[in-house]
């Protein structure tokens, strides 16, 4: 019977441990999406209406993305590093370390392919702000 009142005491516990730290997680994160923790130069207007801002390194080698902070990012920004070796004619392919399975493709045209594990995702256009921009 102690035994039983300690682990449920002991999971009690952890519950609100967990749901305190979920609950201070998602005050600090909760403007994350319109607070730009640097200044995009581009975006990337999807087929459903969203746009995703986006830093595009001067080499076009890297891509930062401004997301909600997760698990998987907890700075809130996510950054697709160009695969140099998987040029495909005019499109450029970007990964992201934290998710491999991940890709996007981007074309010379503008268009833009979201990838998971092969399938595709989402598809959209890619805007840049300027003419100095780069990719």
């Amino acid at each position: 019977m102690k035994n039983t009142q300690f682990i449920n005491a002991l999971l009690s516990m952890l519950c609100v441990v967990m749901l305190a730290g979920c609950a201070s997680y998602s005050s600090s994160s909760a403007n994350t999406s319109n607070t730009l923790p640097f200044t995009a130069n581009g975006e990337i207007m999807w087929s459903d209406g969203h746009t995703m801002p986006m830093l595009i390194s001067p080499s076009g080698s890297t891509l930062t993305f401004n997301f909600r902070a997760s698990i998987i990012s907890p700075s809130g920004v996510s950054i697709y590093t160009r695969i140099d070796s998987a040029r495909n004619g005019a499109c450029e392919h970007y990964y992201i370390e934290s998710e491999l399975r991940r890709r996007l493709v981007i074309c010379a045209n503008t268009e833009v392919t979201m990838m998971n594990q092969g399938k595709v995702e989402k598809v959209g256009r890619l805007r840049l702000f300027s003419a100095d921009d780069y990719l």
